[in-house]
Formats: C-alpha cells, structure tokens, sequence
C-alpha cells in the first residue's frame, strides 16, 4: 500500500524551458529515491540523494513519479516545459577559423551573457543585443545565451570551418 508521503521543494509543479534543468528536494520516506518521467520526450529526471534534477527536452507536459525505498511512499511532479525564452535571427552559425560572425538576439531582459560550451572552438562576445562569434578552430559547439538574472535562454550552435 503506496502512501502519497513525499514532500517537494519549492513545489509539486515545475516550469522549465527547453534544454534548461531546474531542481526540486524531496522530502519524507527513506532514501533511496527513484524517479521516473512519464515522458522522456518532453521531460527527463534524475535523483542524487534528495535532490531531483528535471530537464526540459522538448515543450510539453510530463508527470515526473518519485518513489522511496521499497515504494513505500510517492509523489507526483508535474512539470510544464516552455520553448526557449531567447530567440535570434540564426540558430546556426557557419564560420571560418580567426573569422567572426554575429547573431542577434531577442526576447528576455538585457543585458544577454553568452558562453561557449567549448571555447577551443568558437568564442562569444556580447555587445546590446549582437552576439559576435569567433571561430578558433575548426569544430562543432554550443553558444548559450542568458538574459539578465538568467530568467530566459538559449543556444545557437556554431560550426567552425
């Protein structure tokens, strides 16, 4: 007999954009805790000691079900995934070696921060709202875009030639 025991924090809902996370602590039962995605196409989850990671994979609804040792107890999170709150003019970017490119970006709250996921590749450079991208060797990687506070984001990938 499953009792519905678990407590989260800072809620049982979750709202979270497109290849973000966000984290939410269970409480009550006995550790372990498992977690499952009702729908891995929209939201996945992971659980280290009482913390629940939720990322957002594609817009959508999903019902995360967390369980405690023996599945004693459960709980339900439900987790709203919106679509990137930062939006730019190309979601891909080819450029050469030692050259630049600049995409522009909108939506959120200035001023934007960028980084690059590997800054080998390809470097980031915030001015307003032009991102100018330059390409150090030649590769694959992600520019992701914050807006103040980190409230929105987004990623643009950029191909070094």
């Amino acid at each position: 007999d499953i009792k519905k025991d678990l407590k989260f924090s800072p809620s049982d809902k979750v709202e979270v954009t497109v290849g973000n996370s966000a984290t939410v602590t269970v409480s009550g039962g006995t550790i372990p805790y498992a977690v499952a995605s009702g729908d891995a196409k929209v939201a996945t989850a992971t659980v280290d000691k009482s913390t629940i990671t939720i990322k957002g994979v594609a817009k959508g609804t999903a019902t995360i079900t967390v369980t405690d040792k023996g599945k004693k107890n459960s709980g339900k999170i439900t987790v709203t995934v919106k679509e990137e709150g930062l939006t730019f003019d190309k979601k891909t970017l080819e450029v050469e070696e030692s050259k630049e490119a600049v995409v522009t970006v909108s939506g959120g709250t200035a001023p934007y921060a960028a980084e690059s996921k590997d800054a080998a590749v390809a470097s980031a450079i915030v001015n307003d709202d032009k991102i100018t991208v330059k390409g150090l060797k030649a590769g694959t990687t992600t520019i992701t875009v914050t807006d103040k506070d980190k409230k929105n984001s987004g990623t643009v990938t950029v191909t070094v030639k």
